[in-house]
């Protein structure tokens, strides 16, 4: 029998040996919907496993904090509540913790990052007051996600018969970018003001946030987690609005508004 080809060997060998490549994904932390106490502060949650999970780690990084206010980073339990894991922040505007298995540290409640996977994460003070919150990721090999803009559908009962608007959405949950912008044309902001409207769990429309005035006859809404931007409803990923509706309408002369445009949120994973 002749010898096996030296390459061929080294094929097996290498399908022997563990993947060394680390998995690595992303969430940004974003202020609260209501009460936020610093709307400059914004970071984000890395998780990361290699060689097949023989290492993991778990990494926050904080930007363009009070570098005088103290902090921790808190991690609910598997019953969603808070106290029985926080780790405190050192001072600064960028601020850093790391727990690498690789190094001897231990992940939060002694978990691997598949157990943690979805739990809340909150950066709070010494009061308890909650500065940035996200969810552990899961940790995904492949990027997906998806760039998409949609034409708003007019209300024909609306009295702004100019009005028009587009929403843009992008989904890259890997990188943990979450971006919403709408943007609003054929409108006055002389007499009136503008809302964003989304449906919430219980199927009702609720007012999310001001249309701000971005030119002559025209208005914006972004959320950008990257920034810190809550997400509408306050929800972790814009895949969570998949087929809502969402509403742009006039606050004036209803206390409810007057709807002016529509459309549903395409359907994200």
């Amino acid at each position: 029998m002749k010898p096996a080809p030296v390459f061929f060997l080294l094929l097996v060998a290498a399908a022997l040996v563990p993947d060394a490549r680390a998995s690595t994904t992303r969430n940004y932390f974003t202020r609260p919907v209501a009460l936020a106490p610093d709307l400059n502060a914004r970071g984000s949650l890395t998780v990361r496993s290699k060689s097949a999970g023989a290492s993991e780690c778990f990494e926050v990084r904080l930007r363009k904090m009070d570098p005088d206010l103290p902090l921790s980073v808190r991690v609910a339990d598997g019953d969603d509540e808070f106290g029985g894991w926080l780790a405190p922040l050192p001072d600064g505007a960028a601020r850093k913790l790391v727990l690498d298995t690789s190094k001897g540290d231990e992940l939060p409640f002694g978990e691997s990052l598949s157990d943690l996977a979805g739990r809340r994460v909150q950066i709070v003070d010494d009061n308890d007051t909650v500065v940035l919150e996200t969810v552990l990721p899961t940790i995904l090999d492949a990027p997906v996600g998806a760039v998409l803009t949609e034409v708003m559908n007019k209300n024909p009962d609306s009295d702004f018969k100019q009005a028009n608007g587009t929403v843009r959405f992008i989904n890259k949950p890997k990188s943990g970018k979450q971006f919403i912008r709408v943007r609003v044309g054929g409108i006055s902001f002389k007499s009136k003001s503008f809302s964003l409207w989304v449906e919430d769990d219980a199927e009702q429309m609720v007012k999310v946030a001001p249309i701000d005035k971005s030119g002559k006859n025209q208005g914006m809404y972004r959320a950008y987690t990257r920034y810190g931007d809550p997400l509408p409803l306050g929800v972790p990923y814009l895949a969570d609005l998949s087929e809502r509706e969402i509403q742009v309408r006039a606050d004036q002369p209803h206390p409810d508004g007057e709807l002016l445009l529509t459309e549903q949120v395409p359907l994200m994973e």
